[in-house]
């Protein structure tokens, strides 16, 4: 029997205000600044029930989403396994 132990951190980051933009895009970095890949970025619903779409950060943190037209608000859900 092999049993590992792992530490789940989670962190919410919350935003004051709508954030304009031109392009629904960004870097997810960890709290010493270093990108994290494979992190699933998820675009809800204004109630957060269901995903509309999903994309994973690349190897730079980096992700994108392509604009909806009339849509002018995102609700988005980081969450990556640790």
């Amino acid at each position: 029997l092999f049993v590992t132990s792992a530490k789940a951190v989670r962190e919410l980051v919350t935003i004051e205000g709508p954030q304009p933009a031109q392009r629904v895009e960004g870097v997810v970095l960890d709290p010493s600044g270093a990108p994290i890949a494979d992190m699933t970025v998820t675009d809800r619903t204004l109630e957060w029930v269901a995903a509309l779409r999903s994309t994973k950060t690349d190897s730079k943190g980096h992700f994108r989403f392509s604009p909806q037209r009339g849509k002018s608000v995102y609700y988005l859900r980081f969450d990556h396994e640790l």
